[in-house]
């Protein structure tokens, strides 16, 4: 029965292939930091070809992702494991259909199970009903979908996912639907969303482990570039990343307008907390031309890829300081500091800021002032920066200066350290 399914599966994809339309290379979806919402157009791998057919996975992937959030789930992989890497996998051992016309495809499903020594694929089931799907749910097997989309637009892959049917005592699925919001892709009914459920594909996992539970990656205490920022100028970033697990990686990159990279400042933490201001060496703000520029910071941990993003302009300044003094190096636990600088600009100076920062971009100490003049003496500051009272630890020491053409000089961007 398998072999007459697998005939008709592939004749029925052959067919829906033939009525997809080329695709521009560029996906408009954004990234889903839970992987059960993962999508076709995700730009982390919506261009990634599958086999040698000239489609992407933006095309015809939803078997690919469908597969790859069976082995996150059966515990078999982590969320690390992307599509983009599953496809490479599948290429190196020929999983692809090697038949032209169907090289989009997945070549055997029982095949696929090679991927690990723990799972072993059990069978198929034609149409079948909620209760022999819940029936293979409640046995712990894994299960992905063949289904028909409606008004018969194609054949579609979903996974099933286990925990949350057996809470509701139906089955519920995981889709890749493109262009929707995660809630929209997770725990949906399979009999209401599809036209026809055609076929179970079923899995065993030997290893029988429990996937993590999502744990989110978050970020406080943020200073990362918006507005103007002054032409040549340093641009500090800081901030704390938490996670209930170990952070493998964060990346932060600017690119301009025209989508180039400008510098990517990465990093493999490989704990649970991480601090922005490690990256600052990295970030060559001070090289970047006049422009508009966007940024974008990642953080992966076992379960989930976390998303910011942001945008900024740099334009040339007229602000210039002379007699300036900074904290650097190492200060004496209690002792105190004299801020000094004269300011000038073109422009009149609506706000000039002063501020001490924990590297991990808690706010120690600020003082201000909107001097509304083309000139400014910082030194008038100086009584409001209480360093005596800083612990040991290390800091950052911030002068910015905002003009009346809405241009953001980073005047001073120091670390320190206190002891």
């Amino acid at each position: 029965m398998f072999k007459k399914m697998m005939k008709r599966m592939i004749a029925v994809i052959a067919l829906v292939l033939t009525l997809i339309p080329a695709l521009p290379t560029k996906a408009a979806g954004q990234p889903k930091s839970d992987y059960r919402a993962w999508a076709n157009d995700d730009p982390r791998w919506c261009n990634v070809e599958l086999g040698n057919s000239g489609l992407t996975i933006n095309d015809a992937g939803c078997a690919v992702i469908a597969f790859d959030k069976l082995l996150i789930q059966a515990g078999i992989k982590t969320t690390a494991y992307t599509p983009d890497k599953l496809v490479a996998w599948m290429k190196s051992n020929n999983q692809f259909c090697t038949t032209a016309g169907y090289r989009a495809q997945v070549r055997s499903w029982s095949s696929m199970a090679t991927i690990s020594s723990d799972l072993s694929y059990v069978g198929s089931a034609a149409s079948p009903s909620a209760s022999k799907i819940m029936s293979y749910v409640n046995s712990g097997y894994y299960v992905i979908l063949w289904v028909t989309l409606k008004n018969n637009q194609g054949t579609h892959f979903v996974t099933v996912a286990n925990a949350s049917s057996k809470s509701s005592n139906k089955p519920l699925i995981w889709n890749s639907t493109k262009g929707v919001s995660a809630a929209a892709n997770i725990d949906k009914d399979p009999y209401t969303c599809f036209k026809s459920v055609d076929a179970a594909l079923v899995y065993k996992c030997t290893k029988q482990t429990t996937p993590p539970a999502p744990s989110p990656v978050t970020l406080s205490n943020q200073i990362l570039p918006s507005g103007t920022l002054a032409k040549g100028k340093a641009f500090t970033v800081s901030g704390k990343l938490s996670s209930g697990s170990n952070i493998a990686s964060v990346v932060f990159t600017v690119k301009n307008s025209a989508g180039t990279t400008m510098f990517t400042a990465s990093a493999a933490p490989n704990s649970k907390t991480y601090s922005l201001y490690s990256l600052d060496s990295k970030c060559t703000f001070s090289k970047l031309a006049a422009g508009s520029y966007t940024w974008t910071l990642t953080a992966t941990n076992a379960t989930e890829c976390d998303r910011w993003t942001g945008s900024f302009a740099v334009k040339a300044s007229t602000v210039k300081v002379t007699g300036l003094t900074y904290p650097k190096g190492t200060l004496a636990k209690g002792s105190t500091f004299s801020c000094k600088g004269n300011v000038t600009s073109t422009s009149k100076i609506t706000k000039v800021t002063m501020s001490v920062y924990s590297t991990d971009g808690v706010k120690q100490f600020e003082a201000s002032a909107t001097p509304n003049a083309k000139s400014y003496n910082l030194h008038n500051l100086d009584a409001k920066m209480t360093f005596r009272k800083l612990g040991a630890g290390k800091y950052v020491y911030r002068v910015t200066i905002v003009t009346q053409d809405g241009i953001s000089t980073n005047l001073v961007s120091s670390s320190f350290t206190v002891k």
